[in-house]
């Protein structure tokens, strides 16, 4: 018999869709019981006591604390389970995000597990995209990342080696980058919400934010100099000329509010958390930012060989291209909260490494300036910030329409979205959150999704979520048709 030739695209037995876990949720309630429901798997199941009869294919969601689901997991070890904040987004901000009314409902959490499901698969395909190596075969590296503490350290595992090229091998400047680390804010005195105050949580769209934080250069490997100053003049008269280098900037200086001027929003940068130890090592960025509010006395400044570009931001890109183009996967609520889960995989120093990539801190800054307008404007209204991280905001303002109504207006013009379970809480108020595409500030690929979600359409937001369910290249097409 002739040897017969076919193409490989045409031959499904060619290098096959590497096998992922499914993702499904194992809930417990008060009394002990449990539900554990994963419709990529077929499975439903109920019990009381410790959970059986549960997949191995499954990744499973668990609403208990580390103690318990560590526990569950030593008793179960052929079962992957996980805390429910694996991804970010916990089972118990899916009310918030998706308005569900009851996690424990069957129906709803069938819904749950497979938009969790959806962000899992498309993180992975995004992974499989972007041609990281390091593993012998795909399924090997889908394992990794499902073992980490959470997917975004699985992610940022997956990239380590790339980001680790750029660590600089001068110990005396690791050591300084390793200083200039920091993470958003988290006012821990302003959690409580006292009677006649109100909490309202948003954010800059993932994806966007994501693609900007990760849009510009970061440092490249090389030999980091020691810039020479002339000793005693002010930073503020040299920023031009650090500027003007066109090369990665870090300026180590004892900081002080300037007598008379504070600003609770920057203040964080130098306090974190309002610690007593301050930072003392700032991009030039972070320098540009915080002078207006801020001196840095007894400075020194070392400044990095050039630039490269990000290697969280190569896997962002990677999703936009698999989620079916910038408008498709901007429009999809999944594919955002994997970019939530990439980006703040970049921003991680992986534990047990005693070196950090520069690119950590520089897209860390990045993250922290650019909340900076939206910040500006919630507080204009009269809101008292909460935290920040990663494009998300929370604040807290008096449980009053005129004010509330102010404040979700401003998010808007300056860009922020406010998420269905949210709105449905200001329309029971009888505060509708505006819609409007001519006032909206952010970009335009997030106009469809924030007047979904403004408007509290859970429905429209399934719909378009279900465009990750086909193939990669039908995305854009299943877009398109559900827009006519």
């Amino acid at each position: 018999m002739p040897i017969q030739l076919t193409d490989i695209e045409d031959d499904d037995e060619i290098a096959p869709e590497p096998v992922r876990s499914r993702v499904g949720c194992l809930l417990f309630d008060d009394a002990g019981s449990w539900t554990a429901v994963c419709p990529a798997l077929g499975h439903r199941s109920e019990g009381q006591g410790p959970p059986d009869r549960l997949p191995p294919e499954g990744l499973w969601l668990v609403n208990r604390d580390y103690r318990t689901v560590r526990g569950l997991q030593d008793a179960n070890p052929g079962i992957n389970l996980r805390l429910s904040s694996w991804m970010r987004v916990a089972l118990e901000d899916m009310p918030r995000e998706w308005g569900i009314s009851d996690i424990t409902s069957v129906s709803n959490t069938e819904a749950i597990a497979s938009i969790l499901d959806r962000v899992h698969g498309i993180s992975l395909e995004a992974v499989r995209k972007s041609g990281f190596s390091g593993y012998r075969q795909e399924a090997d590296l889908f394992g990794a990342i499902e073992q980490a503490p959470s997917l975004a350290t699985g992610l940022r595992k997956v990239f380590n080696r790339d980001m680790d090229a750029s660590v600089p091998g001068d110990s005396k400047v690791r050591k300084r980058i390793v200083e200039a680390l920091g993470y958003g804010v988290s006012r821990l005195q302003e959690r409580e919400v006292r009677p006649g105050e109100i909490m309202l949580h948003a954010r800059v769209p993932r994806l966007s934010h994501a693609l900007r934080v990760t849009g510009a250069g970061v440092p490249c490997a090389g030999k980091w100099q020691k810039a020479s100053l002339p000793e005693g003049e002010p930073l503020e008269h040299r920023v031009s000329e650090l500027e003007a280098l066109d090369l990665p900037v870090m300026v180590i200086a004892n900081v002080k509010e300037r007598p008379g001027l504070t600003h609770e929003y920057y203040g964080s940068w130098v306090r974190p958390n309002n610690k007593a130890i301050r930072r003392i090592s700032y991009t030039l960025d972070e320098v540009r930012e915080l002078l207006p509010w801020f001196t840095f006395e007894d400075y020194s400044v070392i400044v990095g060989p050039g630039w490269r570009k990000s290697v969280t931001g190569k896997m962002i890109s990677s999703l936009v291209e698999v989620g079916g183009g910038r408008e498709v996967a901007s429009t999809t609520w999944s594919a955002n909260a994997a970019a939530e889960n990439i980006l703040c995989g970049g921003f991680r120093k992986i534990n047990g490494s005693e070196n950090l990539p520069p690119e950590c801190v520089w897209l860390t800054a990045r993250d922290r300036m650019e909340m900076a307008a939206p910040i500006r404007a919630l507080s204009d209204c009269g809101a008292t910030l909460v935290s920040a991280y990663a494009g998300g905001v929370s604040v807290k303002v008096p449980e009053d329409p005129e004010m509330i109504s102010l404040a979700v207006n401003a998010g808007w013009e300056a860009g922020l979205q406010f998420p269905v379970g949210m709105v449905r809480e200001l329309q029971a108020m009888g505060i509708e959150p505006p819609v409007d595409a001519e006032s909206f500030g952010g970009a335009p690929e997030d106009l469809i999704l924030g007047q979904v979600n403004h408007r509290g359409q859970r429905n429209a937001m399934w719909r378009f979520d279900e465009i990750l369910e086909a193939p990669a290249d039908a995305r854009a097409g299943a877009f398109a048709d559900i827009l006519g």
